[in-house]
């Protein structure tokens, strides 16, 4: 790391002088703008890339049905602490039912941190994947899962608050009645997927 020191220009302006290596590989010339943003630890990144969309720097974690809260709210506190911009948590399979509180808590402890729930490709994939193979095969299951498992959908007039606790609540029925299955002999795994997308008036009416 170099060491610079900030001067004082006409009596209000702090100035830096910028590595004369990094200049010359960035082939920055006089007067050329530069980007400057402030991490979330208080460093400042220097970027020559100031057109278009802004810098984004993403870390990726693949979380398992292994994972551990500790190690997990470490990595992410490191990756908020190095100034990525964006932290994405995967799951291969079913996401672990603690890392949707720990986000949230470490929001909270976090500044400019907020969750953004995506649908992402593969869990459309899942999806679609899933509905195929029990339509292809429910003939195999019986009366009474063919009759309890299937397909609803609804339109809310909600804010984006109420679409958010919706979520929570229902995840919360899902957990209750989870907990209430575990010494039901006819207990299976049930492939659950919530969604709640905003729509424009014309999707909405059509």
């Amino acid at each position: 790391m170099e060491i610079r020191k900030v001067q004082i220009t006409g009596g209000s302006s702090y100035i830096v002088s910028l590595p004369k290596q990094w200049i010359r590989s960035t082939k920055i010339q006089k007067n050329d703008p530069v980007g400057l943003i402030v991490q979330p630890d208080g460093s400042l990144l220097i970027t020559p890339k100031i057109g278009g969309e802004s810098l984004q720097r993403v870390r990726v974690f693949e979380v398992g049905a292994s994972a551990d809260r500790t190690s997990l709210l470490r990595l992410l506190v490191g990756a908020y602490v190095a100034g990525f911009t964006a932290i994405h948590i995967e799951a291969r399979d079913r996401m672990p039912q603690f890392v949707r509180q720990l986000v949230r808590e470490f929001t909270q402890m976090t500044i400019g941190q907020e969750v953004v729930d995506e649908i992402t490709g593969r869990q459309v994939e899942r999806l679609v994947d899933q509905s195929t193979t029990w339509v292809a095969t429910r003939a195999s299951w019986s009366a009474e899962w063919v009759s309890s498992a299937g397909y609803d959908d609804t339109m809310a007039r909600l804010s984006p608050a109420a679409c958010a606790r919706l979520h929570e609540r229902l995840l919360d029925v899902v957990r209750e009645l989870e907990r209430g299955s575990v010494d039901d002999p006819d207990v299976e795994w049930v492939s659950v997927f919530l969604a709640a997308i905003p729509q424009t008036p014309e999707q909405a009416t059509s």
